[in-house]
């Protein structure tokens, strides 16, 4: 009882920095904070863990969501106060450069919280006790990288530089040199844990470690398309689609661990990869009739050319996205795939069957095959009743 009461004031402690944190910058500050992608995204990560912590309170991936949104709600109230402080003509710049010096503190605990203790944690807590040092090994050497936050001769508070009286540039460069080694080492073994982990898990497991894989999939995709399309980071649409990605990450974790629609993950993968390809294909076609018609007819009226390309694509979605989705769906979604098969066998062969007995055992096997029913009755009023 006394631990569960500990439980509910830590909890509570958290969501009043992640909430309070926030909305007194804004009271205090109106417009001062200006956040960008991090802050956001701990806003999802915050509410996940609240939802989290409520109904599984003994699970960690809640406490650490909740932590870290707990933690960047300290960073905006930090944040809003240096701006309050450099503005009015009583306070010191000390001060204020003292609060920047301090939200700049939570960006490495904040990160380790998103990357390694969820990659570690999730779904249930860590797989065995042989991991633990991995997580204390980070936490010291998130530690060192804090305090050589702290004592840094200049600190970044979004786009803006701002000078650190109290810090030394010679002992930020050492201490994020070595911890930033060693987080980077703990890394990679935290995400050889989680392979491993996919790769043994079974049943409810297995659902939760696809779930986490396929949000996790979605941010590589991201970063990789930074890594092509040169300026997309900085644009709104690259700043949108970071944010959407990386709360793709805490909103998975949330649905597999609370266990809500678990299985229907296979079926949001095919859906996902059967428009991702079609759009792409799309988009090529789209790309190649502009550029082939404006090529060999360069006197052609370019709206004419942009409405028969996007005709052409309207045109070509439907059974592009059919054939595309059957070819996903056979790898992706293989269960749902095997039942529209057997459905569609089983009606092509009831149109010629006229034995009321033949039909109900052949929809009891169908319907055991496809759905496995622990128990299954089928009756046909008057003829034939067939219970299994």
């Amino acid at each position: 009882m006394k631990r569960s009461g500990l439980m509910r004031a830590a909890r509570w402690m958290l969501i009043g920095m992640f909430l309070g944190g926030p909305a007194l910058g804004v009271v205090l500050a109106p417009g001062a904070a200006r956040p960008g992608a991090l802050p956001f995204t701990a806003l999802i990560y915050g509410l996940v863990g609240m939802v989290v912590t409520g109904h599984r309170p003994r699970n960690p991936v809640g406490w650490v969501f909740l932590g870290a949104g707990a933690v960047q709600g300290f960073a905006w109230l930090a944040v809003s106060l240096s701006a309050r402080g450099s503005s009015a003509a009583e306070s010191a710049p000390t001060t204020a450069n003292f609060l920047d010096v301090v939200a700049n503190m939570t960006y490495i605990p904040t990160m380790l919280l998103f990357t390694l203790f969820t990659v570690l944690l999730y779904p249930e807590g860590l797989p065995s006790p042989r991991w633990r040092p991995i997580l204390w090994a980070a936490v010291i050497a998130a530690s060192a990288m804090t305090v050589g936050a702290a004592v840094a001769g200049t600190v970044r508070v979004g786009d803006v530089a701002v000078s650190n009286p109290y810090g030394s540039a010679a002992w930020n460069g050492r201490l994020f040199g070595i911890g930033g080694a060693v987080i980077t080492a703990c890394l990679v073994l935290g995400v050889i844990s989680a392979a491993l982990r996919i790769r043994r898990s079974v049943g409810v497991e297995r659902a939760q470690m696809r779930w986490f894989a396929s949000a996790v999939a979605l941010v590589v995709a991201l970063f990789t398309l930074y890594l092509v399309v040169p300026g997309l980071e900085q644009s709104r649409i690259g700043e949108v689609a970071l944010f959407a990605a990386l709360s793709c990450v805490p909103v998975s974790c949330g649905v597999a661990i609370l266990r809500y629609r678990l299985y229907e993950i296979d079926r949001i993968i095919s859906r996902t990869a059967s428009y991702a390809v079609v759009t792409g294909l799309l988009l090529a076609v789209y790309f190649v009739i502009v550029t082939s018609v404006t090529t060999l007819l360069p006197k052609a009226s370019n709206g004419f050319v942009v409405a028969a390309a996007t005709l052409a694509a309207a045109a070509a979605f439907r059974p592009l996205l059919s054939r595309v989705q059957k070819s996903v769906d056979r790898r992706f979604d293989r269960e749902r795939y095997d039942g529209l098969q057997a459905a569609e066998a089983f009606s092509a062969r009831l149109r010629d069957e006229t034995d009321p007995a033949a039909v109900a055992a052949e929809m009891t096997t169908v319907v055991q095959r496809t759905l496995q029913p622990g128990r299954l009755l089928l009756w046909i009023p008057g003829d034939v009743a067939d219970e299994r």
